[in-house]
């Protein structure tokens, strides 16, 4: 080879420990990784036999996939968490989940950041294909290759061409593994009272690709301007003064958050995917009477907001998660409506146990409740 010595990887596996390896966690893994396999189990220098990454000992394949739950690049959400999945560009190739039993973790680049096989593409993917994962990844996996295969033959592309850093006991080949995609999925607009929104949006680069927008510090926003915005799943806006909610036009939008001085709830009517909904710290009271028409809203934050009747949250039959502070905590229970069943009740700021027992009581329909402080005081 380049360097004049055999290259420092552990001898291979056989085809018997494949066997095993995969009968363990249930996997058939892809013919270019077992081929790997039978030639070095892992890479433990960092040789740069798949660029940045190195691929783990079969053992730890196994131990890592059988960790937990099978599969991986599961995270686990707390009731608050949005949970909005993104897609990882290029769209179509990977589906949208957050963990998957058939996507497995071969390797690493070392720092915290993994990269997976992935055994289940979507539509336009291939199965084997790389994606990463980990430490520096925020958001979507990040797609890193059609295959195993094609990783090497980038490597080896780059080592014949002079394409390389010599590290003295190893080479580092220069080839576009680690590269970027073309922009974030996220989009952040700040002091927005100064910006040419509709103009803005329209012009913004890849914007095909925006799926996360934060509109900060506006004046009398109509959200119609983010149509231009079509995979937009998740948008955040904060500190504004008038807020018109009209959606309609977004069909990806499943997360919006508001605080604002007043909002105008009946904008949102129908919309069919929304199912995470903060309105917070709202000074004119709120008519939620549209949140009946939101056939998906499972998550519902109130939190400092003027809220004169509680009937339409009471009456929501997909509605697990709310959020309130102490004051509408008591309004709620003095309206004297059937409560909703919820997976989580939040309540923010200082509360007393009195009301947290009363809240057993009326949350808990017979079943068991758990009382948990999270944040604030209890008094």
């Amino acid at each position: 080879g380049i360097m004049g010595d055999p290259p420092p990887w552990p001898p291979g596996r056989t085809e018997a420990d494949l066997a095993a390896a995969e009968s363990r966690i249930g996997v058939r893994l892809p013919e270019d990784l077992r081929a790997l396999y039978l030639i070095a189990d892992g890479d433990p220098r960092e040789s740069g036999l798949l660029g940045p990454y190195s691929h783990d000992p079969l053992a730890r394949l196994v131990d890592r996939y059988l960790d937990g739950e099978p599969g991986s690049y599961g995270w686990e959400d707390e009731p608050d968490d949005t949970g909005v999945v993104f897609e990882t560009a290029p769209f179509g190739h990977v589906k949208r989940l957050s963990r998957n039993d058939w996507w497995v973790t071969f390797g690493s680049d070392c720092a915290g950041n993994y990269l997976l096989a992935d055994l289940d593409p979507a539509e336009r993917g291939r199965a084997g294909q790389v994606l990463e994962y980990g430490r520096d990844i925020y958001g979507p996996l990040r797609y890193v290759s059609a295959s195993i295969t094609a990783m090497l033959t980038e490597v080896v592309e780059a080592l014949r061409a002079g394409k390389y850093e010599d590290e003295g006991d190893y080479l580092i080949p220069e080839t576009g593994l680690r590269d970027e995609p073309a922009r974030s999925y996220s989009e952040v607009i700040s002091n927005a009272a100064d910006v040419d929104l509709p103009a803005h949006l329209a012009g913004l680069p890849g914007r095909e690709l925006v799926q996360e927008a934060y509109l900060n510090d506006a004046r009398d926003v109509d959200l119609t301007v983010f149509e231009p915005l079509q995979s937009l799943r998740s948008l955040s806006v904060n500190r504004a003064d008038v807020v018109t909610p009209a959606i309609g036009g977004l069909g990806a939008l499943e997360s919006l958050r508001i605080t604002a001085h007043r909002v105008e709830p009946a904008a949102l009517a129908g919309h069919p995917v929304l199912w995470d909904l903060e309105l917070e710290d709202v000074g004119v009271p709120l008519d939620l009477t549209v949140l009946r028409t939101l056939p998906r809203l499972t998550r519902l934050s109130l939190a400092g907001s003027a809220v004169p009747d509680w009937g339409p949250v009471c009456e929501l039959p997909a509605l697990r998660v709310l959020k309130l502070d102490p004051g509408q905590v008591r309004g709620l229970l003095a309206a004297g409506h059937p409560l909703p069943r919820l997976a989580a009740l939040f309540v923010t700021g200082k509360t007393t146990l009195r009301e947290m027992s009363e809240l057993r009581t009326a949350f808990g329909d017979g079943d068991p409740v758990t009382v948990t402080e999270i944040a604030g005081v209890l008094t």
